[in-house]
């Protein structure tokens, strides 16, 4: 199974941005494949092929970690387009960095690399703060905007981090939560 480790993204934020998703969309709905707000999340480490026994191991890397992380706060603000050469794949909305969910991400990352499981390496070695909102069908619909640059304001707290499956469909991949830890808390 493909799987990855991301924060869920607190749901008053995951409405608000599924809402501003659906407004967009209006003029041709059938150009965007839109994440539902629940599979809304910002990625910590990106997928890769796991088999079942191995996810064991990426929950004990969880549990180890989240009892030494409060809730994260994440901050939104632009909506914009992912390029992929000239053309727009992904709508998603974009923040400022966030340090410590990049401390959260290298902490987990360290634990499955000890176990030897997880991804081999990290992609990138800061954390880009991104929620994907939409991906785009093909070419971008000439009623949609050429550029897209919308300056929003949502955050809210990310109350700990999870495990999701990626689950190839006919119609696009979905997201789905199948192991969930709370943050408690590091002592002040």
């Amino acid at each position: 199974m493909r799987v990855f480790i991301a924060l869920p993204l607190p749901k008053a934020s995951a409405d608000f941005l599924a809402e501003w998703t659906n407004k967009f969309s209006q003029t041709n709905p059938s150009a965007l494949r839109q994440l539902m707000p629940e599979e809304m999340h910002l990625t910590l480490i990106p997928p890769w092929q796991a088999e079942a026994d191995n996810l064991k191991i990426v929950k004990e890397a969880i549990d180890a970690v989240a009892p030494l992380f409060n809730p994260i706060s994440i901050k939104l603000d632009t909506i914009s387009y992912k390029m992929s050469g000239l053309n727009p794949r992904l709508v998603w909305a974009t923040g400022p960095r966030l340090k410590e969910a990049e401390e959260l991400r290298n902490k987990i990352y360290e634990h499955l690399k000890k176990a030897g499981s997880g991804p081999v390496t990290l992609q990138y070695p800061k954390l880009l703060t991104h929620i994907t909102l939409a991906r785009i069908s093909g070419k971008l619909p000439d009623k949609f905007p050429r550029k897209l640059s919308e300056k929003i304001g949502t955050q809210g707290k990310a109350a700990g981090a999870a495990i999701y499956e990626s689950v190839p469909l006919p119609n696009g991949t979905r997201y789905k939560i199948i192991y969930f830890r709370e943050f408690s808390g590091r002592p002040d």
